[in-house]
């Protein structure tokens, strides 16, 4: 069972019927099944490859990479243990409690301690050591973050937050613990017997529902990849036989010479076309997560354009380098062959590897309606056309 895309589907549908308090029901169950289980590791995992499946790491992996959690594991440690030495004053405290938000963030000593869920054991608390919040940088209400891309990357936060505080109660073992978001449900770090796998969880689930997002561009397959997969094959069949039946005088004869050094020239330009590209949309997107003005869009122009002219010189490197490739691997050995393959095949993953970036630039949306229109044409010129025409 794929539990990572059924929780991700599931958050999707949730979003989008507004059913928050059962997505917020859903998420505190993952939770504290894992740290039932004792299971970090797990945890954190399984929100790295949330935030990987629905697209959102690879849009906020710079930011996400420069959080430090090692400066907020020591400022909570400290907070932490500053709680500790207060509960040894204090008989009267039963438990320790957690609680943050995006702005404050407290150690609660409690009266009363309750495994109930429905309790509100936690209200009840005379002394609060304030402790540090974990700081992001992430705005998650700018008009380019969805509902469904702030709860995932909330979720994401959330078990960091999580792990990070059971890392430094571990050897705590005086007085209960607990820890929640404000507001939401409360993750137990002792006594609590729950399930203790994720089976249980997932299969309690209502199907879930097909979801359209109307918001998602949709577009036919662009016309250069029918035309490139069609000269590859021209290409291939053409000169085996030309091979099998002429004499190999004139141009051919000529390059397959120098085929090998032709091929490393168009495996050069491809990736040199690439990388550009890659750097030209990212840097666009850093700045600008929304078109939300003429001058931004004016900004996205030129880059598209290049992309589509230079798509066309991948074209050309693309035709000229498989019919070098063939004369390499007929006329040049074993050795060149294999150089050949592992260029090629290294060619075709960092296309992949530019493929989200380029998918996420077709996605950039408007916040002026009056935009909407012209950045469409443009989105659409851009991935069906040959030739800009705008």
């Amino acid at each position: 069972m794929n539990y990572v895309n059924i929780f991700v589907k599931k958050c999707q549908e949730l979003s989008r019927n507004q059913r928050w308090v059962e997505y917020v029901d859903l998420k505190h169950r993952i939770n504290q099944t894992f740290i039932n289980n004792n299971d970090l590791k797990g945890l954190s995992d399984f929100y790295h490859q949330v935030l990987i499946a629905s697209g959102i790491y690879e849009k906020y992996l710079k930011i996400l990479s420069k959080i430090d959690y090692s400066n907020y594991e020591t400022s909570l440690s400290n907070s932490f243990h500053q709680a500790v030495k207060n509960t040894e004053k204090d008989p009267s405290v039963k438990a320790i409690y957690f609680e943050y938000d995006d702005s404050q963030a407290n150690f609660f000593l409690c009266q009363r301690y309750d495994l109930d869920l429905n309790s509100d054991w936690a209200a009840y608390w005379e002394i609060n050591v304030e402790a540090p919040v974990l700081e992001s940088n992430i705005d998650l209400f700018a008009d380019d973050i969805s509902n469904v891309q702030q709860a995932l990357i909330t979720s994401y936060l959330d078990a960091k937050i999580c792990i990070v505080l059971a890392k430094i109660i571990n050897s705590y073992k005086q007085l209960p613990i607990a820890m929640a978001e404000h507001d939401n449900p409360i993750i137990y770090f002792q006594d609590l017997e729950l399930d203790k796998n994720l089976d249980s969880i997932f299969e309690s689930l209502q199907p879930i529902e097909e979801i359209v997002d109307e918001d998602i561009r949709v577009f036919k397959t662009p016309l250069i990849v029918p035309i490139s997969v069609i000269m590859v094959i021209v290409l291939y069949v053409g000169y085996a036989f030309y091979y099998l039946l002429s004499d190999q005088g004139s141009f051919l004869a000529t390059l397959k010479e120098i085929s090998f050094e032709v091929f490393l020239l168009c495996e050069f330009g491809m990736i040199s076309i690439i990388l550009y590209n890659k750097r030209q949309l990212q840097n666009f997107l850093l700045e600008n997560r929304v078109i939300d003005n003429v001058s931004t869009l004016e900004k996205l122009k030129p880059i598209i354009r290049t992309n589509m002219y230079s798509a066309l010189f991948v074209f050309v490197f693309l035709g000229l380098g498989t019919i070098t490739a063939i004369m390499a691997f007929i006329h040049h050995g074993i050795t060149i062959g294999i150089i050949v393959a592992v260029l090629s095949n290294l060619t075709f993953f960092i296309l992949k590897w530019y493929a989200p970036i380029e998918e996420q630039a077709k996605q950039i949306k408007s916040s002026d309606k009056l935009l909407e229109g012209e950045l469409d044409k443009i989105i659409h010129c851009w991935m069906q056309k040959l030739f800009p025409d705008f």
